[in-house]
């Protein structure tokens, strides 16, 4: 998961991105910078997460030392500060797949993103362990090669990649104009 931080980061510190990190941070800790910068970014805001995730009812989430924060908590909480303002895109590269970053409440109109894949290999087995951060890998790679991609093409250049790895990429959005328009703004 390190090294997966340190790509993204890489990768958007060359955009001309600030970049902040949160490093085995406590729940509690998590959703009030998530808050903070879903507020107050008035350009751009990408939040990215790498690591295990929890599996409750279905719904993923991201598994703390001391707690976890459901899929759906972590939905709510975007719907509700998001201010509209910034384009937000929210990676999501978990150790059994899905996202972590619920989306699918935040108005229509909105100019969110939500990347991840799913997986169809246990994450415990062998095979699973070896595949993690191959999403985030490609990702970058292909964003290095076309920084302005857009998330329709995106997912064409992602997918013959991964389903050597039975991994599917997945890329949500909440306006259907983002689909064609890039993905990050480079300046």
């Amino acid at each position: 998961p390190m090294n997966d931080a340190y790509l993204i980061g890489l990768h958007h510190h060359r955009l001309g991105f600030k970049v902040f990190y949160l490093y085995n941070c406590n729940c509690q800790q998590y959703p009030q910078f998530l808050e903070l910068f879903l507020k107050y970014t008035l350009q751009q805001l990408t939040v990215f997460y790498s690591g295990r995730d929890s599996i409750v009812n279905g719904s993923h989430g991201i598994e703390f030392k001391d707690n976890t924060i459901s899929c759906n908590e972590f939905g709510k909480l975007i719907s509700e500060n998001y201010n509209g303002r910034c384009k937000a895109v929210f990676i999501s590269d978990c150790t059994s797949g899905g996202s972590v970053f619920d989306i699918k409440s935040v108005a229509n109109n909105s100019d969110v993103i939500s990347l991840y894949v799913n997986k169809t290999t246990d994450p415990d087995s062998k095979e699973g362990r070896r595949s993690h951060g191959i999403f985030t890998y490609y990702l970058c790679k292909i964003l290095n090669e076309c920084p302005n991609i857009t998330p329709k093409r995106l997912i064409e250049r992602m997918n013959p990649s991964l389903e050597r790895f039975s991994e599917t990429f997945t890329c949500e959005v909440t306006s259907h104009d983002s689909e064609n328009q890039p993905i990050f703004k480079s300046d």
